[in-house]
């Protein structure tokens, strides 16, 4: 597993994630593995540090490098269209990117 190579933008969009300490499922904790992943933490240590295991830190970080920040979160169902956090997390900050000129 490769070190995650991150974009600015996508750093602060995960920062902004960040709520709690451990693994608890949350799209926070996922967006915490793969900072960890980011900072050359490995799998193993990443999986203890979030106190969840191995293929859990595989599964987002493979998902985080398939989809982007968007793969974290959880798949919406069929039977309606919501929008994710991530979109309107994701759309805000491209606002805000593009009038400051970064």
């Amino acid at each position: 597993m490769s070190i995650v190579d991150l974009t600015d933008e996508d750093r602060v969009v995960l920062e902004s994630l960040l709520r709690r300490e451990g693994y608890d499922g949350s799209v926070s904790a996922r967006a915490r593995i793969v900072l960890w992943r980011a900072e050359g933490h490995s799998a193993p240590e990443i999986a203890r540090m979030a106190g969840t295991t191995k293929p859990t830190v595989y599964k987002w970080i493979t998902r985080y490098e398939q989809y982007g920040v968007e793969g974290l979160s959880n798949r919406v169902s069929t039977q309606g269209h919501r929008q994710s956090r991530f979109v309107v997390i994701t759309s805000f900050l491209d606002r805000s990117f593009r009038r400051r000129g970064v």
